[in-house]
């Protein structure tokens, strides 16, 4: 495990990427990252975290603390990779970008009180490794769009989501942990995406010129 280091200001952009289910951040990390020249990390949609996916999907009152453990610990590992190689990057939601999904399993009776409790555990004895991205992009886009997306990428387990839990999930990251971003100085870029094709090149241009400007030391 490396720890953060505050003072390094020799190094590129760590770009996230935001958003609710179905809005199209795997499609668009992608595509910066190749625009950028950075390296893309993924959510992880394969292997024992995406059986494990499947597993939640089938029973989230038995899975869900478990998989966010799993997921933070593998986003932990990215976290640590894109501090290490100091290579740009564009990540396919951030560590920070989980904390909605815990708190609204939370909210609504799947992970307890106590469970909760560890989460919160496990973020304050990693929190000394963790750095603030630089940039977190927000996609946004109407429920009715995402529903559709979703329908098309028939993803196993998908299918149960709702309108009503994409609405819920919309306000947690585009109030909560945007207005969380900006009090800790990342620059927040908000984006409409119900057309990404019209909305890219100008997403792709406020990056490049972010790239041009001196970058500042890690947000701790």
């Amino acid at each position: 495990m490396t720890p953060r280091d505050p003072a390094s200001n020799d190094r590129k952009l760590f770009i996230a990427v935001e958003g609710p289910i179905g809005i199209g951040k795997t499609i668009l990390v992608k595509w910066l990252s190749e625009q950028l020249n950075y390296t893309p990390y993924y959510e992880p949609l394969h292997g024992e975290l995406g059986i494990l996916r499947e597993m939640f999907y089938d029973n989230p009152d038995k899975h869900a603390l478990n998989l966010q453990i799993r997921i933070f610990m593998h986003r932990f590992k990215q976290h640590q990779q894109i501090l290490i190689n100091n290579e740009g990057a564009v990540q396919d939601r951030s560590l920070f970008g989980d904390k909605p999904f815990a708190y609204m399993l939370h909210d609504d009776g799947i992970i307890s009180a106590e469970e909760i409790r560890t989460y919160e555990i496990t973020w304050e004895v990693f929190r000394p490794f963790i750095v603030y991205p630089d940039i977190m992009i927000f996609l946004t886009a109407p429920t009715d769009i995402l529903m559709r997306r979703i329908v098309q990428r028939s993803r196993r387990g998908e299918t149960a989501i709702t309108e009503a839990y994409l609405e819920k999930l919309n306000d947690y990251i585009v109030y909560s942990l945007k207005n969380e971003m900006s009090n800790a100085g990342v620059r927040c870029i908000v984006h409409s995406w119900d057309d990404p094709n019209n909305r890219r090149d100008t997403l792709l241009k406020q990056l490049q010129d972010e790239c041009n400007r001196p970058i500042p030391k890690w947000r701790c």
